[in-house]
């Protein structure tokens, strides 16, 4: 028994540990200068709160399926649901693109894959929510729901 609840903690703590050194090596890959998608920031929560507070016009734009946007949000976004590679046309088509928007998704892997699409789309400045709205509320971050 022991040894089956060791087994158990050595593959969890090793995927865990793999995914932050992965998620390590592809910001630094995707936010760096040169990277895959420029200009284009990775925020924390205390970044988030600052810029809500500069830009009053942000734009936050959660990437993820309805379902979950409806569950909770944060305060003021809009779902601009990203599936299959493309973002939703009549989402983005509402949206300013000379504003700055922020993306977010769960834990900051579908929002990663959507920050092309964004900058494809003609978006100016953008933002991501480091780690998603999951680390956000772990911080104490606020949410709402409705709206799906």
């Amino acid at each position: 028994m022991k040894k089956t609840i060791l087994a158990i903690l050595v593959v969890v703590f090793t995927i865990i540990a793999g995914w932050h050194i992965y998620d390590y090596f592809w910001d630094k890959d995707l936010f760096a200068t040169g990277g895959a998608v420029k200009e284009i920031a990775n925020v924390d929560k205390e970044a988030v709160i600052i810029l809500m507070e500069e830009e009053p016009n942000l734009q936050i734009a959660d990437v993820r399926p309805a379902k979950s946007f409806a569950s909770s949000h944060l305060p003021g976004a809009e779902n601009v649901s990203y599936t299959g590679g493309k973002l939703d046309p009549k989402a983005v088509e509402k949206m300013d693109k000379s504003v700055p928007v922020l993306v977010y998704c769960d834990g900051g892997f579908r929002s990663r894959l959507s920050l092309k699409a964004f900058k494809e789309a003609g978006f100016e400045r953008i933002f991501h929510l480091h780690r998603g709205i999951m680390w956000w509320k772990m911080q104490g971050g606020e949410v709402e729901s409705g709206k799906g």
